[in-house]
């Protein structure tokens, strides 16, 4: 993937980032990314679906000069993230490992979780309500990921409330 800092501006801009600060240096920068294959599994219960993504890390070559910390604190700022709460989350993850777990736009809230002793975090959002089949709205709902890395693996876990229930599964998760 070769950097267009115009493009990453345009879109950062385009999602509420007001000030992106993206170095005008990592224009035309390649990064490499050799993603191994995800495993999904999708639990049904009832009205609600819960959806688990583990992966091995991925490897990632950056050039001299490309900060992956910098370049996701942008990330997560273009997700709802404020400034500092970005900079200060950032500064948390090994971006080697979490470059590849989706974390929703305009996610909501944010917090670090442990998980199985570490670091995690539970991204909580309401959903948008979608109207029924004859048309009647039909109210919001909570809606969660939950994302961290162990041993060499990343984790997604996807499920319905505010994060309760889906961080006590992670819990069992070996």
């Amino acid at each position: 993937m070769s950097l267009d800092v115009s493009k990453v501006e345009l879109v950062a801009r385009a999602v509420g980032v007001d000030d992106p600060d993206i170095p005008a240096s990592w224009n035309g920068a390649t990064i490499q990314v050799q993603a191994p294959p995800v495993v999904m599994m999708r639990y049904h219960r009832g009205a609600d679906d819960f959806v688990l993504l583990q992966s091995r890390n991925p490897a990632i070559e950056v050039p001299e000069g490309v900060d992956l910390a910098r370049l996701g604190t942008l990330g997560l700022r273009m997700t709802g993230m404020t400034s500092e709460e970005a900079r200060l989350f950032a500064r948390t993850i090994d971006w080697r490992s979490t470059l590849l777990v989706p974390i929703p736009v305009q996610g909501g809230t944010f917090r670090e979780v442990e998980v199985g002793g570490q670091k995690g975090l539970l991204v909580t959002s309401m959903q948008q309500p979608k109207a029924s089949a004859d048309g009647t709205p039909r109210s919001g709902r909570w809606r969660s990921v939950l994302l961290w890395a162990d041993g060499g693996e990343i984790f997604a876990l996807d499920g319905p409330g505010q994060g309760i229930e889906i961080l006590e599964m992670a819990q069992s998760i070996r």
